[in-house]
């Protein structure tokens, strides 16, 4: 699956007293697939998402393996090339899900100079997952599941 979108598409100005500046539009490009594992309880899950504007590209390519839909255990790799900070890191994730609930952890570590400062960081989510009642025939009264 491929998802795209463009930020500040229209390029907003913004002028002060002093000088005048410009938001630049942006493009971004997510998509990923999950990957059955024949005869087993495992799935793969790689996906990739690419952000790019005129100051910045940005890159993250996340491979996931799934254990009986329950249990996920994977690896990610960023890069980020601005003006102001370069440079790459690796997180490694794991989570579970357990009914409607779903919870993770990540811990990544900058793989540029900047090792030195740092320990890394530390990532903690929580989702929750409602049911969305869609009518088997005939039209929804949804257009969307953003504006329910």
């Amino acid at each position: 699956m491929l998802f795209r979108s463009v930020t500040h598409i229209l390029e907003p100005q913004f002028e002060e007293e002093t000088a005048s500046s410009y938001v630049s539009r942006g493009y971004n490009f997510i998509g990923g697939y999950n990957i059955r594992m024949k005869n087993t309880l495992f799935e793969l899950q790689p996906s990739a998402f690419l952000q790019i504007n005129a100051n910045m590209f940005q890159a993250d390519l996340t491979a996931r393996a799934v254990y009986a839909r329950k249990y996920s255990a994977g690896l990610s790799w960023s890069t980020n090339a601005t003006s102001i900070v370069s440079g790459n890191s690796i997180a490694v994730l794991l989570g579970a899900t357990f009914g409607k609930v779903e919870g993770g952890y990540a811990y990544s570590v900058p793989l540029s100079a900047m090792t030195g400062n740092t320990f890394g960081g530390h990532e903690l989510f929580l989702k929750y997952r409602m049911q969305l009642n869609k009518p088997k025939t005939g039209k929804s009264k949804h257009k969307s599941v953003r504006i329910l």
